[in-house]
């Protein structure tokens, strides 16, 4: 075993300091590495089948232990391919005790360190002998305190970064990664010994006083802390390479503006132009260059471009490279904005840095994300001082991965900390977030380094800021009070703007937003903990007199008393909503909530209407409590206390958030609105009362003329997939763009792939319609056979969950068989595991629901047969559909064919895009809804496609062709229909078979 980079050691000790567990003072080299493999994560119904430890004295293995177990029943065909470990392995091996029993005289006295710690110690003290009491260390929680920024903290990783390895040989599986799990133990605490004094004392500061068994390890290393005092400074990084900012320092000199030269930009994409002779692999594509041209138009008559770009068209460099031009030529700035992450990120460390890399002239481009994304230094500097009073011990020992990195980060965005995941530790990063109602802007001390406003300030000087649709939304709510005034916007993914502008202009009410308010104030259960007992701990140590400190000590008290009543109240207000919403809900239930729609000028609340005023009632008593605080604050000195300031701020902060529901409870309990959509949507779980209430604007095309296009001169909206049948009609009418024609060009640009030859569609008629007996049975038999007789990688897209249920089960065992993996969404991991696992096994099967849709990259042989089970038609009963549907009815009009009919068929192609993503993917697209071939509307969704499909009247005859698809040959089954047009002006007048989103109207 090896790990390097040990580090010079001298003892200084921390006296006051002291753990809560007696082990050796070589604690950080003396211990014993114990990996065990089970049956399942549960030691009630699970059996240890393997264990190996590693004793290491003075940083050298001195021994190894290995041995099998034997179970009482048989291993699991799942747990021997995970584990490694068969039924062979063990059918000798020792019972449970005796094993143990052996592996507790190794351990002796030793501190053991295990990966996770937590699983480790319930199965130890599960299984060693009753009179064995050992406290497992976890390795991998250590780990993310000490590189936070890590990839992933799994052992492999581990290993790989600090170059662990092992002359263990073919020994086991567990004792192999106990000898990894030694050297990172080791390796870690090495690099923890390099950190500064301070961060030690910060990282001990947090855990004295908790039960963490981490607490050995941080006393151990304050007490043999490097005598040399080297400053563990962090990234020593330009403030050009800080806060996502790329590009080169431009001449900032103001210009008269000038259009772009058009033809300069088309030159750019053409063959032996500037991308060709400047990008290695760069393809000449007629329909990126069409796009760039239309771009570079739009920004000279300051119009609106709608533009569909199909999938391998290059759309992303086809608006940048114009919109960074003429950003350059007249020193504005340009906005873009996307729905994914991933685009995102392919922008800013991808296109934007070729872009700079090829232009002559410099420019400079950021990338912006919302304020609760960065840490604020000031807000986490002030709990660290006094964690006890902040902080929850749990949340404490959840603490550990934001110290090292929060002095070392150069952006201060949460999502670099790999360590550390905010969506699970909500409370405590809401304590540690930037956000604009405790920001003391200029009067802060940590200003210099604030994340969320220096982000801002480099946005405001870039020429293109890149940030996401939920973000621009949520700007525009609040009067541009992030992103600034802009006059230049790209909306990528844009077919996602009417859901996500519905939803940020909308209001929403839950009781965990109640609760985080609360717990952020005084912890429930844990008096000591939130702003209030921290603001009394700090008050308690100034220098105030005797009276004023007892005048405070009352109106605390008094906080805290309203903090516990408003969370009293919410919770009755929301248990009495629940009740009243299942009793006029009857006895529907099913596995996802049900949404109950109320209306404008209805009184929905009068049977609860004294549990709604007293919620209304303690709102306001909360803010009265907390705005007396904060005018008390504001008349002690500044010297009077420490954190004065900080104090105020939080505090400030707190009253906002609770004038903000108070806001919208009374929005959402009178619904008074004409132009809004209401209702409330029950939870699943029958014994919770998280019933939650949603409002969101019916016309949002309305919302979008005041905000988008009144005030943008510039504005681009692009996808893959905004087009009906070659067309954007459907999508500018949704829009409400098609009322000012004379500010809106569109253009539809099909794909450079040549799908004939790269995908055969095949249209089954052989399989009953979804509304008849039977459909379940033929899409598992379809997907069986696809499976077994063709063996390549296979995504099947459903609408529903119980669809999908059913046919995982009726197909596990059939393909298990077989030896193919079978992947569920809701089953077998998070969408992110699954896709992963899906990528890396081949010829597995996945079977997914809504996001698989879209989204999912694939190329290459991963995903070759994709099944699309029904029509992605949306659930008419959904509020907003529901409301959108009646409004259409109300002008006459059909609403299936004017609304549910377009907007599956956009979701349909999106649906079809995740086959062919590159021009070497080929792949086969199995269409299992009858109803694209038996009914008028359904042609329209083939239609839509850039290739023919094809009939098959048996399941024997449609395998066969795709097996002679892949096999190069050619498919035996009806070839029909033509694939969608390429471009607008190819549509001709001629007639579609059906009137789909008013086309022909």
């Amino acid at each position: 075993m090896r790990c390097p980079g040990r580090h010079a050691r001298a003892i200084l000790t921390w006296p006051a300091l002291t753990a809560s567990r007696s082990f050796p003072m070589s604690i950080l080299d003396t211990f014993c590495a114990v990996d065990l493999e089970t049956t399942g994560l549960d030691p009630r119904t699970a059996e240890v089948i393997e264990v190996g430890a590693v004793r290491v004295t003075s940083g050298k293995v001195a021994d190894r232990f290995h041995t099998y177990i034997k179970p009482r029943g048989p291993i699991p065909e799942e747990i021997s391919r995970l584990t490694g470990v068969t039924a062979d392995d063990v059918e000798d091996a020792p019972g449970s005790a005796k094993a143990m029993k052996r592996l507790a005289e190794f351990i002796g006295e030793l501190p053991v360190v295990g990966y996770q710690g937590r699983f480790e110690q319930r199965f130890l003290s599960a299984f060693l002998p009753s009179d064995v009491s050992v406290s497992v260390l976890g390795a991998r929680d250590l780990a993310k305190a000490a590189l936070p920024r890590l990839r992933d903290h799994s052992v492999e990783s581990l290993a790989g970064w600090f170059d662990v390895t092992t002359d263990a040989g073919d020994a086991g599986k567990a004792l192999l990664d106990a000898e990894f799990l030694a050297g990172i133990y080791q390796a870690t605490a090495e690099t923890l010994q390099g950190a500064s004094l301070r961060m030690k004392q910060q990282m001990l500061r947090l855990l004295e006083g908790t039960t963490s068994d981490l607490l050995p390890v941080f006393v151990q290393l304050g007490n043999e802390a490097a005598a040399e005092k080297r400053p563990h400074s962090g990234d020593q990084t330009g403030m050009r390479e800080l806060f996502n900012v790329g590009g080169r320092e431009p001449d900032r000199a103001p210009v008269e503006e000038t259009p772009l030269n058009v033809d300069e930009v088309k030159e750019m994409f053409e063959p032996g132009g500037l991308f060709e002779r400047e990008m290695p692999g760069f393809e000449y594509r007629p329909q990126q260059m069409e796009m760039a041209t239309a771009t570079a138009d739009a920004f000279n008559r300051e119009g609106i471009l709608a533009v569909e770009a199909g999938t391998g068209v290059g759309k992303s460099m086809a608006y940048l490279a114009p919109a960074v031009r003429y950003a350059m030529q007249n020193n504005t700035r340009v906005v873009v904005s996307t729905n994914t992450k991933n685009l995102q990120e392919q922008l800013f460390h991808k296109d934007l840095p070729d872009l700079d890399r090829i232009l002559d002239t410099p420019f400079k481009y950021a990338l912006i994300k919302g304020r609760s994304n960065y840490i604020c230094l000031n807000r986490f500097g002030s709990a660290l001082t006094n964690p006890d009073s902040v902080f929850t011990d749990d949340e404490r020992v959840a603490a550990l991965p934001l110290v090292l990195w929060a002095e070392e980060t150069a952006t201060g965005d949460i999502s670099e900390n790999t360590a550390f995941d905010p969506s699970r530790n909500a409370s405590l990063w809401g304590k540690v977030c930037s956000e604009s109602g405790s920001c003391r802007s200029q009067r802060c001390k940590n200003n210099g380094r604030c994340f969320a406003n220096a982000i801002r300030k480099e946005a405001q000087k870039s020429h293109l800021v890149v940030v996401n649709h939920s973000l621009l939304f949520s700007d525009m709510s609040s009067e541009n009070g992030i992103l600034g005034e802009f006059d230049h916007l790209i909306l990528d993914e844009a077919h996602h703007i009417e859901r996500v502008a519905a939803s940020y202009l909308g209001r929403e009410l839950t009781v965990w937003r109640v609760r985080n308010l609360t717990e952020q104030l005084r912890s429930s259960g844990l008096a000591g903990t939130g702003t209030l007992p921290a603001l009394r701990h700090w008050v308690a140590v100034s220098d105030l007199d005797a009276a004023t400190l007892k005048a405070f000590d009352t109106g605390v008290k008094a906080a805290i008393e309203a903090s516990d009543q408003l969370q009293e109240e919410a919770l009755s207000f929301f248990e009495m909503l629940t009740e009243m919403a299942r009793s006029q809900n009857g006895s529907k239930r099913g596995p996802y909530s049900e949404k109950i729609r109320y209306r404008a000028g209805e009184m929905p609340f009068n049977a609860i209407s004294t549990v709604l005023d007293e919620f209304e009632s303690s709102c306001r008593e909360m803010i009265r409590r907390l705005e007396a605080l904060i005018h008390w604050l504001a008349d002690q000195p500044e010297d009077a206390m420490p954190n004065r300031d900080e104090l105020q701020s939080e505090l400030e902060g707190r009253a906002s958030t609770c004038n903000e529901i108070l806001d919208d409870l009374g929005y959402l309990a009178v619904p008074d609105d004409a132009g809004a959509v209401y209702w409330m949507e029950l939870p699943v779980r029958e014994t919770s009362s998280d019933t939650r209430l949603f409002a969101a604007p019916l016309d949002v095309a309305a919302l979008l003329r005041t905000h988008l296009y009144d005030q943008k001169r510039t504005l681009i909206l692009t996808s893959a997939t905004l087009s009906v049948r070659g067309r954007l009609k459907y999508f500018l009418h949704r829009m409400g763009l098609d009322d000012i024609p004379d500010r809106v060009a569109s253009l539809c640009l099909g794909s450079p792939f040549d799908f004939e030859r790269q995908a055969l569609v095949c249209a089954p008629t052989f399989v009953p319609s979804p509304k008849e007996e039977g459909f379940q049975e033929a899409v598992e038999d379809v997907l069986r056979s696809l499976s077994l007789g063709v063996r390549r990688g296979t995504m099947a897209l459903f609408t529903s969950y119980s669809m999908l249920n059913r046919a995982y089960g009726a197909l596990r065992l059939d393909l298990k068989s077989e030896s193919i993996r079978l992947l569920g969404q809701g089953v077998d991991g998070t969408p992110s595991q699954l896709m992963e696992r899906f990528k890396a096994e081949e010829s597995s099967v996945l079977l997914g629901t809504d996001s698989f849709w879209e989204g999912v990259d694939v190329p290459g042989e991963a995903l070759e047969v994709l099944a699309i089970v029904r029509l992605p038609f949306a659930v008419p009963s959904e509020p907003l559909v529901a409301a959108r549907m009646e409004e259409l009815e109300k002008q006459g009009k059909n609403p299936f064919m004017h609304y549910s009919v377009p907007e599956a068929i956009l979701k349909f192609r999106q649906g079809f895009g995740r086959l062919i993503r590159n021009g070497s993917d080929r792949g086969v697209v199995v269409v299992l809804d009858s109803r694209v071939t038996s009914t008028r509307y359904g042609q329209a969704f083939l239609e839509s496609l850039p290739v023919r499909h094809q009939t098959f009247g048996s399941l024997e005859e449609m395998v066969a062709s795709v097996q002679a698809f892949f096999e190069g040959g050619e498919a035996e089954g009806e070839k029909s229909g033509d694939p969608s047009p390429v471009g607008e002006a190819n549509v001709g007048e001629q007639v579609p078979a059906v009137n789909v989103g008013g086309l022909n109207d």
